[in-house]
């Protein structure tokens, strides 16, 4: 589905209640062995757009909003292997790697992300033109950039299922 018509669903909700065929992707992204949920926080007065992905292994479950308004936070999912009811199978389909790339006023910045089948959850960030430098960025504790009067850090939570992107004007 692409983005747009994505966001289109995301947004058809009210109260904070989302509907059924976002959950029911939610869900069906959590079943996944390898997946990591993705939050680009908007902590600026402009709009960020989403512009393309890259994926090593994996796809692009939940895509993000073409457009991420100010002051914001937007959730998207990313999955590997799609069958988690046997390890050896699961193991076999993959996990999830790659980027994605974004600009705000200026500023051209990818966020990359991986969940290995051997390894450690990672996160990061890169000021780029391209998705794939995001993914060649990542690390285990995240990166900071800046550029064009803008700071992007990285970072993934403790449990590592989630990873978080905050963009900063400084």
């Amino acid at each position: 589905m692409a983005a747009t018509a994505f966001y289109k669903l995301w947004t058809g909700y009210k109260d904070g209640q989302e509907n059924d065929e976002v959950k029911a992707a939610w869900k069906r992204l959590c079943k996944r062995n390898y997946h990591l949920h993705c939050t680009i926080q908007n902590n600026t007065d402009q709009r960020i757009y989403f512009d393309s992905d890259y994926f090593n292994s994996g796809s692009m479950f939940i895509p993000p909003p073409d457009e991420i308004g100010p002051r914001s936070n937007v959730t998207f999912g990313v999955g590997g292997g799609s069958y988690s009811g046997d390890a050896l199978r699961s193991a076999m389909m993959g996990a999830v790697s790659g980027g994605a790339k974004f600009h705000i006023g200026g500023c051209n910045f990818a966020v990359g992300f991986t969940d290995p089948i051997i390894g450690s959850r990672k996160a990061g960030v890169a000021v780029a033109s391209n998705a794939k430098a995001g993914y060649d960025a990542v690390s285990s504790s995240g990166n900071t950039v800046t550029s064009d009067g803008y700071r992007i850090v990285a970072s993934i939570d403790s449990d590592g299922r989630k990873a978080t992107y905050r963009v900063e004007k400084i």
